[in-house]
């Protein structure tokens, strides 16, 4: 969490910081690694709600300046105004790569920018015959293998079915067979998201076993059928916005610390990752 917020701090485009979780033990983290920090932005700590999706809407309307419920419904600026999202447990999250993110969303009028990042950016993460490393599940689309990184520039009050962000996030590790029923039901009969956009959703979860059984000339024919362009029209449909993805090339918002190996790989390789 320090190394994020410091990479947030170097970021000119970013104005205030607000963190979201268990309130003391982050302030006393803070206090405590206060030297690895700049203290350069105004930094909020608020203690987390029952869920994502609360804790997401929580911290945007607390950083804008006496919010009332409904108020942006007669405000412009408040109604088109975004937040950047990002998580907490990105040890190898930089500077840079948060601005060549806001840049690439900057040069489009969306209201959701989803982050990702091409597989070729992220090898160097991944174990090596010797050492540790990250081992990932990719999106295999047209253009290439793609992971979805942890950066989000969104405008919250013009995504229509923003609640539904929630399950997104929950369901983000589609290696559990629950979490690719619970999708597939989503889209197939409570969101009635039509023929394609299932069709597409069942090929990309064939793509990703016919890799892990080393079967690459089917993933090649399966993954002629998805594509960023696909992928975003079918999320801005689900989301009532105007969604696109947009790709990061240094991978450091990608590396989240999902379990023990993850965050022993990180202990054991940080200063080759971070140079």
């Amino acid at each position: 969490m320090i190394r994020a917020i410091a990479a947030l701090e170097r970021v000119e485009a970013i104005e205030k910081i607000c963190v979201i979780g268990p309130r003391d033990r982050i302030l006393a983290l803070i206090q405590q690694y206060a030297g690895n920090l700049q203290n350069n932005k105004d930094t909020f700590v608020l203690e987390q709600k029952d869920d994502l999706y609360q804790n997401c809407m929580h911290a945007f309307v607390s950083l804008i300046p006496g919010y009332e419920e409904g108020v942006e419904l007669n405000d412009a600026a408040i109604f088109e105004k975004p937040v950047l999202l990002v998580a907490s447990d990105l040890p190898l999250l930089c500077a840079a790569e948060v601005e060549e993110f806001l840049a690439a969303c900057g040069q489009k009028n969306l209201d959701y920018c989803v982050g990702m990042t091409e597989e070729k950016h992220l090898k160097r993460f991944e174990p090596s015959k010797e050492l540790p490393g990250f081992n990932w599940n990719y999106l295999h689309l047209v253009e290439g293998n793609y992971r979805l990184n942890n950066l989000h520039l969104i405008k919250p009050f013009k995504v229509g079915n923003r609640i539904y962000l929630e399950k997104l996030y929950q369901r983000r590790h589609q290696k559990s067979l629950m979490n690719i029923a619970a999708t597939f039901y989503d889209f197939a009969i409570f969101e009635k998201m039509g023929f394609m956009p299932v069709v597409t959703f069942l090929l990309m979860e064939l793509c990703v076993l016919c890799r892990h059984l080393g079967l690459e000339p089917l993933v090649n024919l399966f993954r002629r059928f998805s594509s960023k362009a696909r992928l975003s029209r079918y999320a801005g449909k689900l989301l009532k916005a105007k969604v696109e993805i947009v790709c990061t090339t240094l991978g450091g918002s990608a590396a989240d610390i999902d379990s023990e190996d993850d965050l022993a790989a990180v202990e054991r390789r940080l200063i080759e990752w971070t140079q």
